[in-house]
């Protein structure tokens, strides 16, 4: 737990206004605290890390990560359809 000086703990969004003034002070772009994990969560994704290890590392279940991000695998998708379509190219090559 973090505290404050009185030793109460910090509300939640009090993470989110100081890394918006440190941004805004450094002079990046304006973006929210949580759209830096979404963006991180989804990279991940789109760099081929496992679906269990993305979500592990944002504390959620697989079919919440997937349901979230699932943006994120639409190259894999792609990627998936046309291997099966190679397959099938191959395949095909081979039948009577």
């Amino acid at each position: 737990m973090v505290a404050n000086e009185a030793g109460e703990p910090l509300r939640p969004d009090r993470y989110s206004d100081l890394f918006e003034a440190h941004a805004k002070d450094a002079g990046l772009p304006q973006i929210g605290l949580h759209d830096l994990r979404h963006t991180a969560l989804s990279l991940l994704l789109e760099q081929g890390v496992p679906v269990p290890v993305v979500a592990r590392i944002a504390g959620h279940d697989p079919s919440v990560t997937m349901r979230t991000y699932a943006h994120a695998q639409h190259d894999a998708t792609r990627a998936a359809v046309n291997a099966l379509g190679t397959l099938y190219g191959a395949c095909s090559d081979t039948l009577p």
